[in-house]
């Protein structure tokens, strides 16, 4: 303890040590949540960015020239566009 508690009451001087260790432990307790909320950060952007690519990915395919190998194939059916058929969309989802 510090030098100006030696002559405090002994139970001044035990609630003043159980304080700086609660004290010590929220401290601790922050910086475990600061850290799992940087870690849950990156998760979250993480899955922004594979979001983003796939709504990339998704919108590339079904912007592709009209003429398809789903067309070429017999793939289309019958009232099927062939942006519809690149986006797997079923001809009663339109």
């Amino acid at each position: 303890m510090a030098s100006g508690q030696k002559g405090q009451d002994p139970a001044v001087v035990q609630r003043l040590q159980e304080l700086e260790k609660e004290r010590h432990d929220i401290i601790m307790k922050m910086q475990e949540l600061e850290q799992q909320r940087s870690e849950h950060r990156l998760v979250i952007q993480a899955f922004e960015n594979l979001a983003a690519e796939l709504e990339g990915s998704i919108s590339r395919r079904c912007l592709q020239p009209r003429r398809s190998a789903a067309a070429d194939s017999g793939h289309v059916r019958a009232g099927q566009s062939d942006s519809a058929a690149r986006c797997g969309i079923p001809s009663g989802d339109r």
